[in-house]
């Protein structure tokens, strides 16, 4: 049996810290493959995690997938799915998503012995049926390398439509699952505080499904993210934990996972506001703005870059009559955001990917108010 774990841009560093939490729980003899997707696999996380699996792991395979959805849920994580089957094929699957949050060091053995003596091709937690959903198995789940034998359908991943595999092929799984209580499932989408107390882990439980945040890992081992995870692998000084990231739509609230951000407009250049935002490497914060600069919606600076941009914004002033002014733009008048007269602007740039200098833009200069 091979631990798989898929994951797509929006968590691969999620995906990261659940790797070095597997290692750190003594995982490391764990027979495990990654799958990503295309985007993923060009964030500067992906160097990462080959590192550690090629470097920590006894038998450890990084795959990324050959065919790409990148529609959103549910139809992506059914899609990745569908690709990491075929990357286990030879090994009974125990499916694993950077959610999934093993809580006791035994928890793969635990589950590995369990699927041996229960007599069922697969093993997961039985989710009864509710106003949304059937009568099921939660995804997190342990899947035969004979699954098509059972569920030929389980690998046609694109004709499960905007419906979750687990779910749509529940008719066939249902009778050929061992329901576990080794995996917990709790099921969360829309929730602002997404954390989960240790006092909501069950007994017996090994594997936890949702913590998105990861906030049981900080309670089980607050020294995982002191040592591990940030002075060992991520980097041991202030200046390296802190990343410094632009985006030239700074009123658009992005939500990524379920995590909504919001920059600070540091600059209004020609109508276009940009915005700047800092976050440490350690944190879901920097994970979601790695995200979006995958996405090509926002862009990593450096920390003189953004110093520049935190003095500018100081020196905006706001304008006390409200007139019409050439360079004023009719969203700026209808928002009443405050404004100033700027000098003539540069085009915004257009692929925040892409190498750019920001001297236009820094070099903005403060006009009088006016009286």
């Amino acid at each position: 049996m091979r631990v798989v774990l898929g994951c797509s841009h929006v968590d691969i560093f999620q995906a990261l810290r659940l790797l070095l939490w597997i290692e750190y729980l003594g995982g490391h003899r764990i027979p495990i493959t990654v799958v990503t997707t295309r985007v993923a696999s060009g964030t500067p996380i992906f160097p990462k995690i080959q590192d550690l699996l090629e470097n920590h792991f006894d038998d450890a395979k990084l795959f990324i997938e050959r065919t790409s959805n990148e529609s959103g849920w549910p139809a992506s994580a059914t899609h990745i799915f569908g690709e990491s089957l075929h990357f286990s094929a030879g090994d009974a699957m125990l499916w694993l998503e950077p959610d999934a949050v093993p809580v006791k060091d035994n928890w793969f053995k635990a589950l590995r012995d369990e699927y041996t003596v229960a007599g069922k091709p697969f093993l997961g937690r039985f989710i009864p049926a509710a106003k949304t959903h059937p009568d099921h198995m939660s995804g997190i789940a342990i899947y035969p390398r004979n699954w098509a034998d059972y569920c030929p359908d389980l690998g046609k991943i694109d004709q499960a439509g905007m419906k979750a595999w687990d779910v749509d092929r529940a008719p066939s799984i249902l009778p050929n699952m061992h329901r576990s209580e080794l995996i917990q499932h709790r099921w969360v989408r829309h929730e602002k505080d997404r954390s989960v107390p240790l006092d909501a882990v069950s007994k017996g439980t090994v594997l936890f499904h949702q913590d998105k945040h990861h906030s049981l890992i900080r309670q089980l081992a607050e020294e995982f993210y002191a040592q591990r995870l940030t002075r060992d692998y991520l980097g041991d000084t202030s200046d390296s934990m802190t990343k410094y990231f632009l985006t030239d739509n700074a009123r658009k609230e992005f939500n990524v996972g379920g995590l909504k951000i919001q920059f600070e407009t540091a600059a209004i250049l020609g109508g276009t506001h940009y915005g700047t935002l800092s976050a440490n490497v350690d944190s879901d914060l920097f994970g979601a703005l790695t995200a979006l600069v995958a996405e090509g919606k926002v862009q990593e600076i450096d920390k003189a870059e953004f110093d520049a941009f935190e003095v500018k914004k100081k020196k905006f002033e706001p304008l006390k009559i409200s007139f019409d002014l050439p360079n004023w733009t009719d969203s700026l008048l209808q928002n009443k955001a405050p404004t100033v007269a700027l000098a003539e602007p540069p085009p915004p740039f257009a692929n925040p990917q892409a190498t750019t200098t920001l001297d236009d833009v820094l070099s903005i200069t403060k006009v009088g108010k006016n009286k």
